[in-house]
Order: structure tokens, then C-alpha cells, then sequence
């Protein structure tokens, strides 16, 4: 084998290496891609009921909060003119 060949060969071989490299690269990346899909998928699919419940727990803190400023004013009522 000449030189000339050799280097044909070596430049071929790197060729190789730089392909599966962007091979390898691209499978990550697919790979990665697919799991976020699939987080972005479970977050759908939970997102009705975690906002069901953000709801739900705002209502019952303004139940709360409502209730206790009614106890309040009751209270200062109660209490007549300072």
C-alpha cells in the first residue's frame, strides 16, 4: 500500500469516527427530546386536577380569612366604642 492510499484510508477512518460521533449525538439528543415529551405529558394530563386543587385550597383560605375578620368585627362589636 502507497502513501497515497494510507492517507486515503486515514481520511476515510476519520470520516468514519466523525459519524458516529453525530450518530451518537443525535441518539442523545432523541433521547433527551423523548423524555421531556414525556414529562410534558404527564404535566398535561395532571395539570386539570393540581389546578383543581390550587382552587380548592385558595377558596378554603378565603373561607378562613373571611371567617376570621367576621369573628373580628363580631368581637370589636361586642366590645362597643373604645
Amino acid at each position: 500500500m502507497n502513501s497515497e492510499e494510507a492517507q486515503k484510508i486515514r481520511l476515510l477512518e476519520n470520516r468514519v469516527e466523525k459519524l458516529k460521533i453525530k450518530l451518537n449525538s443525535a441518539k442523545l439528543i432523541a433521547r433527551y427530546y423523548s423524555q421531556i415529551a414525556d414529562n410534558l405529558k404527564d404535566d398535561t394530563q395532571n395539570f386539570p386536577w393540581k389546578l383543581d386543587e390550587l382552587g380548592e385550597s385558595v377558596l378554603l383560605r378565603a373561607k378562613s380569612e373571611t371567617n376570621q375578620w367576621r369573628l373580628t368585627m363580631l368581637s370589636e362589636r361586642q366590645r362597643g366604642p373604645g
